[in-house]
């Protein structure tokens, strides 16, 4: 059991209005992927885009009310929520160490350099493997980054395998 708590350093914008559509979408979409027991600020008062914080057995999420893509920093964070639960469920790591691999590969790398290109700390965060892992994902589901058929594979595989063992992670 650890603990731990990740920032996304994504840009935000202090004069953002967020509609509240976009708010309600990604509620559902953590209810699904995480289940309706994780906690949320989906409106948090905070200079980052999103964080996850995990503290003994409870997972929280944060998202900024500035954050200029609250759904990818959803995805983003979710992410991390979800290599939480695979350590406490694998001790070995490696279904994240996986990830992290994929994550780490030059092609994935770049494109992620490219999509960050406008955000210098999140680039920073790239030489975290998790971290890497985690931006790879969050523009993965956002259909902006292209992943090798064996990452595609598993992404799938983990899906099907955390619905099995959680009941509740959906790859949509």
């Amino acid at each position: 059991n650890y603990d731990a708590t990740t920032k996304s350093r994504a840009n935000v914008d202090p004069n953002a209005v967020r509609d509240p559509a976009i708010t309600a979408q990604l509620d559902a979409y953590l209810d699904k992927v995480l289940g309706p027991s994780i906690v949320r600020d989906l409106n948090a008062n905070i200079q980052h885009a999103g964080e996850f914080v995990k503290a003994g057995t409870q997972h929280l999420i944060n998202i900024s009310r500035f954050a200029m893509d609250p759904l990818g920093t959803g995805h983003h964070e979710a992410l991390h929520s979800f290599f939480a639960r695979v350590r406490e469920a694998t001790p070995t790591g490696e279904v994240a160490r996986v990830l992290e691999r994929a994550a780490s590969s030059a092609p994935v790398l770049n494109q992620l350099r490219r999509l960050l290109k406008d955000h210098p700390e999140a680039l920073k965060q790239l030489s975290d493997p998790e971290e890497a892992a985690a931006y790879m994902y969050q523009f993965w589901a956002a259909k902006k980054l292209t992943v090798g058929s064996q990452t595609q594979s598993v992404f799938s595989q983990l899906a099907a395998a955390v619905r099995r063992v959680l009941g509740i992670w959906s790859n949509d």
